[in-house]
């Protein structure tokens, strides 16, 4: 616990100074940073899973947010055009159709799985007009993943009694969800009107926190699966503590992307 809570002392207000002070060519270098870090034991647990990760799979997975840092309709379309290319690829190894659907498969996932979060990243920290909150956005995303995963880990230890994901992560508890969820929420509907000036609806705050905390739940609970399949307990042991990046990032992957479709649908409904 000192270890976590020493390594999580360290990183925290480092990637709060890069995304609020950092230039933006120093803020991309640390996204790559940590996606070829998180490229690397995702293609590691593709091994274990009997797959290997396309070296050209890779390289497209890296490219994405360089690409989306140029402009928003370029890595709309680069995402869409991406895995595609990626299906292409697998038809090379065409020997054994069912090895090739599986390596196919999990490339796929490789590059959904990273391309997309690592991207809407950069273009949330890149972009003054998305929310009109720049640079915001992305502080908002962390603050609410790491305040919901918090909550649900002391409730959950503290108070947990109802197992409900056994198969997937035999320790999380209903306990916890309900705390990784309802904290950001009503923290959110809290200290959301001066962070977020835009948004003056308290409904609108709580929904997004609320919502925000079951992506991050969804997140982690999908790379324990991960995991489970792999039969590992952590990615890595890169980050004391915490296990890997991915480890550490899971969360975030799932709770990005949400953050960038709620605003977009709001924007949408209220147009």
């Amino acid at each position: 616990m000192i270890k976590r809570l020493g390594t999580a002392a360290i990183l925290i207000p480092s990637v709060i100074a890069i995304v609020s002070w950092g230039p933006q060519w120093s803020f991309i270098l640390s996204i790559e940073i940590f996606l070829l870090v998180a490229i690397w034991e995702l293609f590691q647990l593709m091994k274990r899973l009997g797959s290997q990760g396309l070296v050209i799979n890779a390289g497209l997975i890296a490219f994405a947010p360089l690409v989306w840092s140029l402009s928003e309709s370029l890595g709309i379309k680069f995402i869409l055009l991406a895995p595609f290319f990626i299906l292409a690829l697998s038809l090379r190894a065409s020997s054994n159709l069912r090895n090739t659907l599986h390596s196919a498969s999990l490339n796929l996932l490789a590059f959904l799985y990273l391309g997309i979060p690592f991207s809407l990243a950069v273009l949330l920290r890149g972009e003054p007009g998305l929310t009109s909150n720049w640079p915001d956005d992305l502080i908002i995303v962390f603050v609410a993943v790491w305040v919901s995963d918090s909550a649900a880990f002391f409730v959950g230890r503290t108070l947990g009694k109802h197992h409900v994901t056994p198969n997937l992560s035999p320790g999380k508890s209903l306990e916890g969800f309900l705390a990784g969820m309802f904290v950001p929420a009503f923290g959110m509907a809290w200290l959301g009107p001066s962070m977020l000036p835009d948004q003056s609806s308290i409904l609108f705050l709580f929904l997004l926190g609320l919502t925000l905390g079951l992506a991050a739940i969804i997140g982690d609970l999908f790379e324990s699966m991960i995991k489970r399949a792999a039969q590992v307990k952590d990615v890595s042991n890169l980050v004391p503590g915490h296990g890997g990046v991915l480890d550490r990032m899971d969360s975030l992957l799932f709770a990005i992307p949400w953050y960038y479709m709620f605003y977009q649908a709001a924007a949408l409904f209220q147009s």
